[in-house]
């Protein structure tokens, strides 16, 4: 991987197209002690590959078969095999560009647009203090630069600003504004946004569901993504297997405003069926967690 120390070591050594058309990249920049992600996709694909061809040559040959003590079968070789094509068809509809790096029609492309909606939704919950942190910076500064705050400037238009009576009232009001502001501006934002009203104004935090493998590239890749970006619009990163331990390691920390995607098995698939059930009831159960009235935002791919 591009952006890992191996990855440096080996452009080092070697300099021919073969081996720089097969360096990925996930455009973060070189970063000490990084773990792989995108490249280990691309292992997984190449890996079931040869597993692939391994169990047809044992298929063919009951010698072989018997010799290695494999209990793999035709039925078994097809099911794999019908998930390493579907899974081509799902990236397609993922990214919006097939296999040939065209553009997929827009009406193919729903699944794109989905992920896109909802990827600008989270992206504004995790902006939305740095938002706040400006609104309030321009109100603080415009209100004491020209010796107007908010509740003091309307006093006055109303006439009131002179009356001894309401003088304390109307500087207290004033100062809890200036207490609360973040609270309140992160409020109008949301409003202004049409989102959830009820989610906690903290940093935000997102727990990936998948087999451990996807589940721990997933958060290795985010992870270092968001190393990169500013401490107000950082967030912390979570993973765990939706059939496994995702419930008891995770579920105890869902607040509001907890962010939960998970892949979801291909269930009309025997063998994963199952899985899928087991994958749909771990969500379930994390957004069945609620404090008054709000729970997690949950997305499931697959």
């Amino acid at each position: 991987e591009w952006d890992t120390q191996i990855g440096k070591q080996l452009r080092s050594m070697y300099s021919d197209d073969l081996l720089s058309s097969r360096i990925f990249s996930t455009e973060v920049g070189v970063r000490p002690a990084e773990p792989c992600s995108v490249s280990v996709a691309a292992t997984h694909q190449l890996l079931t590959n040869i597993f692939e061809h391994i169990c047809i040559t044992l298929i063919g040959d009951p010698h072989f078969q018997h010799a290695s003590g494999s209990t793999v079968t035709d039925r078994d070789l097809q099911v794999l095999e019908r998930c390493n094509q579907d899974n081509i068809k799902a990236l397609e509809d993922i990214v919006g560009v097939d296999k040939n790096g065209n553009e997929i029609h827009q009406a193919r492309s729903q699944t794109e647009r989905e992920l896109r909606s909802a990827g600008d939704l989270w992206a504004e919950h995790i902006l939305e203090n740095a938002k706040a942190y400006i609104m309030s910076f321009v109100y603080v500064v415009a209100t004491v630069t020209s010796g107007f705050p908010l509740i003091s400037a309307v006093a006055k238009a109303c006439g009131l600003s002179g009356s001894e009576g309401y003088f304390y009232i109307i500087r207290f009001l004033d100062a809890l504004i200036y207490f609360w502001l973040p609270q309140i501006n992160i409020t109008i934002i949301r409003l202004f946004q049409g989102r959830n009203l009820r989610h906690r104004m903290v940093g935000r935090c997102v727990v990936i569901g998948d087999v451990p493998w996807v589940a721990q590239s997933a958060e290795a890749f985010l992870s270092k993504i968001f190393a990169c970006s500013y401490s107000i619009a950082g967030l912390n990163v979570l993973s765990g297997n939706p059939a496994d331990h995702l419930v008891h390691r995770h579920t105890h920390r869902v607040v509001r405003g907890s962010l939960l995607v998970c892949g979801r098995p291909d269930g009309r698939l025997p063998a994963l069926t199952s899985l899928e059930a087991s994958t749909c009831l771990s969500v379930n159960q994390a957004s069945s967690i609620q404090s008054m009235g709000g729970t997690c935002e949950s997305i499931t791919i697959g």
